[in-house]
């Protein structure tokens, strides 16, 4: 089953069965696995106090997060049953346990106690951008996408350019939680047609300011119903 595939499956098979949170830290999780040199954080996911709080009671290891992943699913899942979906987080489920409780529970489906918790710190929560080798030989290309807005515009046709290498492309396209987007699988045979359809619509280039890479915006409306302003539109 290819990267992709398994990613798929992941979200389809947890769908309904436990919180946004905990999906999106086990594709995270799957996705370091997969692709260690992108150095994916959690950082890139918005973790919620009860997420922090579990993390200062106890330390996991890289290779036994997928697990650990895992288990907090099925420990959500069992716990929540019959429960309204608007107290199913989290936080709110550590609240009604407790963390002690919760943590026996986790380590109960887990099968191992967990180790006491380490000293850690959240250095950065931009993406890597720019080229990428995974574990597999497979390559993988952080894209730029200013505000996350894939659009033909005088200088940079990105909604054209990405039209084009679809039609080659033989691999995934993921989107970050910073508004960019990676090409992702990448076989050797197919690198240089990729380079090739990148640089010919300047979907390579990286030459920005820090604060600029860093940068992010609501699309506001017209795009977003709870906006309260305009974006682009001038009146």
């Amino acid at each position: 089953m290819s990267a992709s595939s398994r990613l798929l499956a992941i979200t389809a098979n947890w769908k309904g069965s436990t919180s946004r949170l905990v999906v999106e830290w086990v594709l995270l999780m799957e996705i370091r696995r997969l692709i260690p040199e992108l150095r994916v954080s959690l950082v890139s996911v918005q973790l919620n106090r009860a997420n922090m709080l579990l993390r200062r009671s106890c330390w996991c290891r890289e290779t036994t997060a997928t697990a650990l992943s895992e288990s907090l699913r099925s420990c959500s899942a069992h716990t929540n049953v019959g429960t309204s979906c608007k107290n199913a987080r989290l936080k709110y489920t550590i609240d009604r346990m407790g963390l002690g409780q919760y943590k026996d529970q986790v380590e109960k489906l887990l099968g191992y106690a967990l180790e006491p918790p380490r000293p850690f710190t959240f250095d950065r929560n931009i993406d890597d951008f720019g080229w990428h080798v995974g574990e597999d030989g497979k390559h993988h290309f952080m894209m730029f996408v200013e505000n996350g807005r894939i659009q033909d515009e005088p200088g940079r046709d990105f909604k054209t350019g990405l039209r084009e290498i679809a039609k080659v492309h033989k691999g995934s396209f993921r989107l970050t939680a910073n508004q960019h987007l990676m090409i992702s699988d990448i076989p050797p045979e197919d690198l240089e047609i990729i380079k090739v359809l990148l640089a010919k619509y300047k979907m390579d280039n990286l030459n920005y300011t820090g604060l600029r890479l860093s940068s992010s915006a609501c699309v506001a409306f017209p795009t977003c119903g709870l906006a309260m302003a305009e974006s682009e539109r001038v009146s």
